[in-house]
């Protein structure tokens, strides 16, 4: 029994621990998830906001730019001798004619005069086979507020036009007194296209909650929750929306801006907001389901990250534990020579097996030194094929999928959306040459001292240098002498300080202070060249890890991680150094130090 639980013991444990994995890379799973839609959420949320915002702000300037209108029109002397001579028809045609012609130039809908019973007396739409001329509005509420001397603002249906528009109001007054009210109706079907063309689902609605303007037309004149009785009778008596039977939307609207809706199967984003003088609500609706499959991309590149995390640190737990029994069983070799070669020194024959069994133990030992190096010759190779492939895959991909759309492209003869994709094709392909570039240079070994003059260099570097230091809005300062020796060919001192100065441009970050110093110093025996920057600094554990091949601190796709590494071959080269330090005020420091041949000591 305890030969059998001795056996079981490690299945369990490794049960067990594989299970405490699968947990944590699924929480992981699930937090990068939640986390995804919380960010994307409050990104559509601002975003919906802004357009939100737009969108009501353009309304409310639409409704006021003819705010005035009614009111200037009030004050025509042939309006108000209208009004004194109601019942000619002269006089009436002549006025119709008048806001035919004002109605037209403005853009509004439609103007017209009603005398203080509210017959209409004249119209700009008095050609129409529908002209309201001789109709009564003494109903409407925007004559009520008119006559009692304010304005009258009212959203309703033409009971004449069946037209949706805005009534705005104004008293007629003659000599103090008011004796007609001008009406100037505001088409709002125009705002509609708008929204439909841009994509958007956008509804208003008035202060009862029936929706006015939508861009979804099954919802227009519906209401967002069920009505009054006294309600419904107040909207009969003033025929605000003609006959439209105002049902309510099959669906429960949210009561709060930022709330969520649901129709159909679709999660959507609310957003409302006040708009205009009447006590109107603008509400826009965005999908979310944008934010949900990104938040399922996170929780999966997430959960397949850690899952090859630990299968990586199993594999190398693995390796630990047959290197820790291969060194045991080498100790236990070695103890069993040490023992046969007691028992057989007391012969000479016994010892000359003793000495044979060492040198084939040595060879043995060689032989596994010597796989050990190849062993991790392969591995670097490794790491190195497996950075480059990752590199260069990217913009394979990309060049990949921009022949298959140029393909399509030529098929529905797209020429600019071919001539664009061969653009970007060809930036793919100057990309890679850069990345084999990097990768030439880095194995290339050529000679490297030789006599430049970096103050006559000064000017190529800075427009070598110009859009990078543009892109990472950087400035490069240059304190140099001139002449400015320094014991290099040009190309090489260039390759140094496009490198040095390129990293500490990527480098900056966020840092407010984007200032990049080059300094040279001519020492006795040899010359100096510093370049620092005010970035996040260096790595302060072991600083000169840097000039590693491969080695890089930016993300995947922006760079091999050869720069530095070429930099410092460069150097070595020259039979100079250089480090790399942090700065007691923050940055990192490059410092070059290149020894002078003896004609060229000052």
């Amino acid at each position: 029994m305890n030969t059998i639980a001795r056996t079981y013991k490690p299945h369990i444990r490794f049960l067990l621990q594989l299970l405490l994995i699968v947990t944590g890379i699924a929480m992981a799973a699930v937090l990068a998830a939640y986390l995804s839609w919380q960010r994307t959420l409050i990104q559509q949320h601002t975003e919906m906001s802004n357009q939100l915002a737009l969108y009501s702000s353009t309304m409310h300037a639409e409704l006021r730019r003819f705010e005035a209108l009614p009111y200037v029109l009030a004050l025509s002397s042939s309006v108000q001798n209208l009004l004194r001579e109601a019942n000619s028809p002269e006089r009436s045609h002549q006025v119709s004619l008048y806001l035919e012609n004002i109605n037209r130039e403005a853009g509004s809908g439609m103007l017209y005069v009603l005398d203080r019973d509210g017959r209409t007396l004249a119209s700009s739409n008095w050609a129409n086979s529908n002209n309201i001329i001789g109709n009564n509005y003494q109903f409407r509420p925007y004559f009520s507020a008119a006559r009692n001397g304010g304005t009258g603002r009212f959203f309703g249906i033409g009971v004449d036009t069946h037209q949706p528009g805005v009534y705005i109001a104004q008293p007629i007054r003659i000599n103090g007194q008011i004796h007609g009210v001008l009406v100037v109706k505001i088409k709002t079907d125009g705002m509609e296209t708008n929204w439909r063309k841009g994509g958007e689902q956008v509804l208003v609605s008035d202060s009862n909650g029936v929706v006015i303007m939508s861009t979804i037309p099954a919802w227009k004149f519906s209401t967002l929750q069920e009505l009054s009785a006294p309600v419904r009778k107040q909207l009969q008596d003033s025929r605000q929306y003609d006959n439209a039977a105002l049902a309510r939307l099959p669906f429960d609207w949210p009561a709060a801006s930022g709330d969520r809706l649901r129709i159909n199967n679709q999660e959507l984003l609310v957003m409302t907001s006040n708009v205009g003088l009447l006590d109107w609500k603008m509400s826009l609706l965005g999908d979310l389901s944008t934010a949900r499959h990104q938040a399922w991309l996170s929780a999966a590149v997430t959960g397949f990250a850690l899952l090859a995390l630990t299968m990586a640190a199993l594999y190398a737990r693995l390796l630990r534990r047959r290197r820790r029994d291969s060194l045991a069983a080498q100790q236990t070799l070695e103890r069993t020579v040490e023992e046969r070669t007691a028992e057989l020194a007391s012969t000479n024959q016994r010892l000359l097996a003793e000495i044979n069994d060492k040198r084939q133990a040595e060879l043995a030992l060689h032989d596994a030194q010597t796989e050990l190096i190849q062993s991790s010759k392969l591995r670097a190779l490794g790491l190195m094929a497996t950075h480059i492939a990752h590199e260069l895959n990217q913009p394979l991909a990309a060049l990949r999928s921009f022949a298959d759309n140029t393909r399509q492209y030529l098929a529905l003869g797209q020429t600019a959306q071919v001539d664009a994709n061969l653009e970007r094709i060809i930036a793919q392909t100057d990309k890679l040459g850069a990345m084999t570039a990097e990768l030439k240079l880095f194995a290339a070994r050529r000679p490297v001292r030789g006599h430049s003059d970096l103050s006559l260099l000064q000017a190529g570097l800075d427009d070598t240098l110009a859009p990078r230091l543009a892109l990472n809005n950087a400035q490069l300062y240059w304190d140099i002498e001139r002449p400015c020796p320094i014991p290099l060919e040009p190309l090489a001192l260039e390759q140094i300080i496009i490198n040095l100065v390129s990293n500490a441009a990527d480098a900056l970050g966020q840092s407010v202070t984007r200032d990049i110093q080059l300094r040279v110093l001519s020492r006795a025996g040899h010359v100096e060249l510093h370049i620092s920057d005010h970035g996040p600094g260096l790595p302060t554990s072991q600083p000169d890890r840097v000039f590693e091949p491969f080695y890089s601190s930016k993300p995947y796709g922006q760079g091999l991680g050869l720069g530095l590494a070429i930099v410092a071959g460069i150097v070595r080269d020259a039979g100079g150094d250089i480090h790399a330090s942090n700065q007691s005020d923050g940055g990192a420091c490059f410092s070059v130090r290149l020894p002078l041949a003896q004609q060229e000591t000052p």
